[in-house]
């Protein structure tokens, strides 16, 4: 059984690309840092995952959180 590990869900989510940096914008539910409330539209800092493994059902890290990416981009 694979256990998914992560600080927070994004929904609604999309790509963002900035020179060679790539981050996700979406809403954010369930943050066990409890850094923003449910809902709350964020940018994630810099993604260190693959971005072939950025969809929805995975979990991707970034500098300092994971976030599991559910539902499709918009």
């Amino acid at each position: 059984m694979v256990v998914l590990r992560y600080d927070a869900v994004l929904k609604g989510w999309w790509i963002v690309t900035f020179l060679d940096e790539v981050a996700v914008v979406g809403q954010i539910y369930g943050d066990t840092k409890r850094r923003f409330p449910d809902g709350r539209l964020i940018m994630t800092s810099k993604v260190l995952t693959s971005l072939l493994k950025v969809a929805s059902g995975n979990v991707i890290q970034t500098c300092n959180s994971r976030y599991l990416l559910v539902g499709t981009t918009n």
